[in-house]
């Protein structure tokens, strides 16, 4: 069990009386005067000073560090120090191996991201630096969609932190952030005879793309790709056949 220590006073005992009385220490005056030590779940000792007539926040926080310890909860308070960069270059390592995917990722970090929260500790970024946030890329008139991406990216970092125990919780989760919502575009379905029609009036060998798209579902790049793909393999079999 911790304790807080008075460096200012000390108790000292009558060895004929028995009596208790507090006199001034060698350093009464100077410094910060409550101490508060503990051990951390490892079992290294710990401390944390405040000053003087603070001794009630030094029992607050002396009963939280114990708490959380109980709980499993308990966070080292240097831990939070990582800044944000360092952790979101970390966090990043472990998302899409796809290159594109990641340099995408990279490059909202560095544009609309690291400006904001790139060298604050993680344990200082709370949820009225994420709202601050928002407000900037509001006034920037970002699309909403763009904005729930980049959101959903910090908020990730984040979870991360909290997972690695540098922090207790997301500040992005908090009751006071509204996360931005992504818009889903209104989508007209074509009618079959107007999928004809057009698959009637392209050049045959770009046909194969209109029931690609409109029966399998293939977006635009994934319809080209497989055009592309299905021609030079059937050239490629026309010149082993010899045709």
């Amino acid at each position: 069990m911790g304790h807080v220590q008075d460096r200012w006073w000390k108790e000292v005992e009558d060895p004929v009386t028995k009596k208790v009385t507090k006199v001034k220490t060698s350093v009464y005056g100077q410094g910060l005067r409550y101490r508060v030590r503990y051990l951390d779940p490892s079992g290294v000792e710990r401390s944390k000073s405040y000053p003087d007539r603070q001794k009630k926040r030094a029992d607050d926080f002396l009963l939280e560090v114990e708490s959380n310890k109980l709980e499993g909860k308990y966070i080292d308070p240097k831990a939070g120090k990582r800044k944000f960069k360092t952790q979101a270059e970390n966090w990043i390592k472990a998302q899409s191996p796809d290159t594109a995917t990641r340099e995408a990722i990279q490059s909202r970090l560095d544009s609309r991201i690291y400006p904001h929260f790139g060298e604050p500790p993680v344990d200082k970024i709370k949820p009225a630096t994420v709202r601050e946030w928002l407000g900037v890329l509001e006034q920037e008139r970002l699309s909403e969609n763009y904005k729930t991406v980049l959101f959903t990216i910090v908020s990730s970092v984040m979870d991360s932190a909290v997972e690695d125990k540098l922090i207790t919780e997301n500040p992005c989760k908090a009751k006071t952030i509204k996360r931005p919502t992504s818009v889903s575009p209104d989508i007209l379905v074509w009618p079959e005879d107007r999928v004809l029609e057009i698959e009637g009036a392209i050049e045959p060998r770009f046909a194969i793309i209109c029931p690609l798209g409109a029966g399998c579902g293939l977006r635009q790049g994934e319809s080209l790709a497989c055009h592309r793909t299905t021609w030079t393999t059937l050239g490629w079999c026309c010149a082993s056949s010899g045709n």
